[in-house]
């Protein structure tokens, strides 16, 4: 996606598990979206929930959830730009400054 970056490891860590407000968050960062996810794992099933979270409101703008097996992450992970990326261009088609 034109305009994304992706923060590092060492700032992402540092918010870890800290309740702070995603208006901090997105001030403190210079960002307007933020995407959230988490995986688990059973055997070899993979279940990966996705989130994307407007930082001025707070508000969760779209998330959803893509199951697969371990054996097909690359397929899982095309799947999941591809319905994130399609919403993100339906729903906001130009980069919006803060």
């Amino acid at each position: 996606m034109p305009g994304a970056f992706v923060i590092g490891r060492g700032t992402a860590f540092t918010y870890g598990n800290k309740q702070i407000e995603p208006r901090t968050l997105g001030k403190d960062l210079g960002i307007r979206w933020a995407v959230e996810g988490a995986v688990r794992r059973n055997g070899n099933q993979v279940r990966v929930n996705v989130s994307l979270t407007d930082l001025q409101t707070g508000r969760d703008v779209w998330s959803d959830r893509f199951d697969g097996d371990r054996a097909s992450l690359a397929t899982l992970q095309d799947q999941i730009t591809a319905r994130f990326g399609a919403f993100h261009a339906q729903k906001y088609p130009l980069a919006q400054p803060l």
